[in-house]
């Protein structure tokens, strides 16, 4: 089990073939059902100023944050701690969450030196 209790992983620090903690699996559970990943890719997708790849990488991040968020959408980890599981490096992690944050799907605010993630649900159809 990871120290922080959340989320057991290979070798390899991916959220492919990591099992979730029963309280993290509830939170899981509860916040997928809320969220409409595909009006999640329509909001990304509508950023056409951006390369397809950098729009679908976006999503595969979005929903691997899903993974680790609490019942509310709060990521608790810090991101040096997360990136690796979402095979991300610093550089790219900044990316996306700005391509991420521009989408209106998370809010990450500095909070003296840390940056907490939080993710929000997809707007409904307008």
């Amino acid at each position: 089990m990871a120290a922080n209790g959340l989320l057991v992983c290979g070798a390899k620090r991916s959220t492919v073939g990591c099992r979730m903690s029963s309280t993290r699996r509830a939170d899981f559970e509860a916040l997928a059902t809320t969220i409409d990943f595909g009006r999640a890719r329509d909001q990304i997708e509508a950023l056409e100023e951006l390369p397809p790849t950098v729009r679908a990488r976006a999503l595969w991040v979005y929903m691997g944050l899903s993974k680790i968020a609490d019942a509310e959408g709060l990521v608790e980890l810090l991101a040096v701690d997360f990136i690796p599981q979402l095979e991300l490096n610093r550089a790219s992690w900044n990316t996306y969450r700005e391509v991420l944050t521009t989408a209106g799907l998370i809010t990450s605010e500095r909070d003296g030196r840390t940056r907490p993630v939080r993710l929000l649900p997809p707007l409904a159809e307008s």
